[in-house]
């Protein structure tokens, strides 16, 4: 016995919840800004900002190392002037 074969069904797209960007008419979720937000995602991340500093200041020390040049400056000076 053959199978019926049915209709495709049409796929309704979904309808965007929040507003678009580009319209400037629609609302603002939120105004304000939360600097306790930042000051979590800053602890959250205090071992890779520590240690970031920490590899800078080693490299800098290295290249100082590296680097180093000793310049010497003299001046003579001769009286009547």
């Amino acid at each position: 016995m053959p199978h019926k074969i049915r209709p495709m069904e049409t796929i309704e797209p979904e309808q965007p919840t929040r507003p678009q960007p580009f319209d400037e008419r629609a609302p603002y979720e939120e105004d304000e800004i939360n600097l306790i937000d930042y000051l979590i995602v800053l602890l959250r991340h205090k071992f890779l900002i520590i240690g970031m500093i920490f590899v800078a200041g080693i490299g800098a020390v290295v290249h100082q190392i590296i680097n180093s040049s000793v310049i010497e400056a003299s001046k003579a000076f001769q009286p009547g002037f």
